[in-house]
């Protein structure tokens, strides 16, 4: 875990400003943030690039679909009246 001193990145947050405003001041701020390990980071980078590629070919396929589909039922009503008619 690394800890950022947010004194020393210089972060204005607006609140805290206008705490300051009214007299109060703040020591500086020290945030724990977690940083995975690089390999749960690369498995996490090439799942999110898994989902955005299939994300892709779903959309793709959709307008496919889209397009087919009359084609699709015109064949099925004009199938339906050969069976009948025969």
């Amino acid at each position: 875990i690394h800890s950022i001193n947010m004194g020393i990145l210089d972060v204005k947050n607006e609140l805290l400003t206008e705490e300051k405003r009214k007299g109060k001041d703040y020591d500086l701020i020290k945030v724990e943030i977690p940083i995975a390990d690089i390999t749960v980071q690369k498995s996490i980078a090439d799942i999110y690039k898994v989902y955005k590629d299939r994300k892709g070919i779903n959309e793709k396929l959709k307008a496919q679909i889209k397009d087919i589909c009359p084609i699709l039922i015109k064949g099925s009503i004009e199938e339906a009246r050969k069976t009948k008619e025969a």
